[in-house]
């Protein structure tokens, strides 16, 4: 009884199976029509590489933030309070006191290396000594400063070059970034391209075949009608089944290729797309190039030119830096300052400007290392930084001359390539047609 109960569902299953492999009831493939240009569109929007390496470009630009940090203006608050009620050695002196201090400045350095500064200071205390003028007391406190760099640093020179040297890094770590698009963008290029070489081989080896196959079926009738010998069966029945491993592979590379494509668009359910593509292979029809014409084209466009360009830019502005370190630290220094005092907040905070009660304060100081070696050492290995970028500067042009001259031989001599087989193939294809009127005729063999 179980064996009846298992048969019956296997046949059941297989019954299912037939069914939903039908196709009235198959799934459609969903059908995707590409183009050179669709393909590269894909590419751009859904390749994983690409993506990638358009995140490392946005957290490169970032590096100017670090860069133009250094003018931000600054915002200090403070408050704190102090509870005192320390033994004295004195009996003159307070037991106990209370202070209560608030404070909030701002500053910013301007792009000339001048520091400017706001500042406004409370203080509150009391304390329980007999001889406080007043108790509790307050004391508000207003100041203004600017200090400026005269010797290193020069009115800012450093802080402006560092900004310009980092906008050429990010500069030259986004032609890197293009280069790497642009290599992922060919890539996805190339297997579209590959798709459709792959399919007309498999149209090339399916028409074989039935070649293989006719002349099989030819020389089997041959053979009945005693006008053939068996070898020359046996023989184009071994050329039709080497047709038939040759279309296997063929059709086997093929779904490879569309895998590939596939994934450089980053396109899922393989089983589930069928990619429809309306272009054939034909004879290019690219124009023979010229050497100063792409030569000016390559002195324009390409990026390892520019970045070699920017490096010798960025090794000037560095040994201008260098240079400067090479100055003592003088730094000038003035301020200004009011303050009030009285029992109450309010009354002290208006004693800043009501009162005429100010303290001026003008300063210059001065440092330097008196061997100054490191900022020495700096300064010469800037110097030989930039001849390095000179001299890389002048290899690049060298290669880009020569890269230039052998690209543009190597492409007229492919287009003169491919344009002399293009007439081989009609020429063989005339010679295929004479071969089967004398094959019917019995003046050829099987080759």
């Amino acid at each position: 009884m179980n064996i009846r109960k298992t048969l019956y569902f296997l046949i059941l299953l297989s019954f299912l199976q037939f069914i939903l492999n039908c196709p009235l009831f198959a799934k459609d493939k969903r059908k995707i029509e590409l183009t050179l240009e669709k393909v590269s569109q894909l590419a751009l929007i859904n390749n994983l590489d690409i993506q990638i390496t358009k995140y490392d470009a946005y957290i490169k630009c970032n590096n100017i933030y670090d860069a133009i940090s250094i003018f931000d203006s600054i915002l200090n608050a403070s408050i704190s309070y102090e509870d005192d009620q320390l033994q004295r050695t004195s009996t003159l002196g307070a037991t106990k006191s209370k202070t209560t201090d608030y404070g909030i400045d701002l500053s910013k350095k301007t792009r000339t290396g001048t520091t400017i500064g706001v500042g406004f200071d409370h203080t509150r205390g009391w304390s329980d000594s007999a001889y406080s003028a007043s108790n509790p007391s307050h004391e508000s406190q207003a100041t203004v400063s600017v200090k400026q760099e005269v010797g290193k640093n020069f009115f800012g020179l450093i802080d402006r070059t560092d900004v310009k040297v980092t906008k050429l890094d990010i500069e030259n770590s986004g032609y890197t970034s293009l280069d790497k698009i642009e290599s992922y963008l060919a890539d996805a290029q190339k297997a579209y391209w590959n798709v459709i070489l792959s399919r007309e081989k498999v149209e090339i080896r399916e028409e074989m075949l039935d070649r293989a196959l006719s002349l099989y079926k030819i020389y089997k009738q041959k053979v009945k009608m005693g006008l053939a010998e068996n070898p020359d069966l046996y023989a184009a029945e071994a050329n039709m089944n080497i047709r038939k491993n040759q279309l296997l592979i063929s059709q086997n590379n093929l779904r490879m290729a569309e895998n590939d494509l596939l994934l450089k668009l980053n396109l899922e359910d393989r089983d589930e797309i069928e990619i429809v593509i309306d272009e054939e292979m034909s004879v290019a029809q690219t124009q023979e190039q010229l050497f100063l014409e792409s030569l000016r084209m390559a002195i324009d466009n390409r990026r390892d030119y520019k970045k070699a360009i920017n490096d010798v830019e960025a090794k000037k502005l560095n040994l201008v830096m260098k240079e400067n370190n090479l100055w003592p630290e003088i730094d000038l220094e003035a301020s200004f300052v009011r303050n009030g005092v009285a029992q109450q907040f309010k009354d002290a905070a208006r004693g800043i400007t009501a009162s005429d009660n100010p303290k001026y304060y003008f300063g210059i100081n001065f440092k330097y290392p008196l061997e100054n070696s490191e900022a020495k050492g700096q300064f010469k290995s800037a110097e030989f930084d930039k001849a390095k970028a000179l001299v890389l500067l002048k290899k690049k042009e060298r290669e880009v001359v020569v890269e230039v001259h052998d690209s543009v031989g190597t492409v007229n001599t492919t287009l003169e390539n491919a344009r002399n087989n293009y007439t081989i193939v009609q020429l063989q294809e005339a010679k295929l047609k004479e071969e089967e009127k004398r094959f019917k005729l019995g003046r050829s063999d099987s080759d």
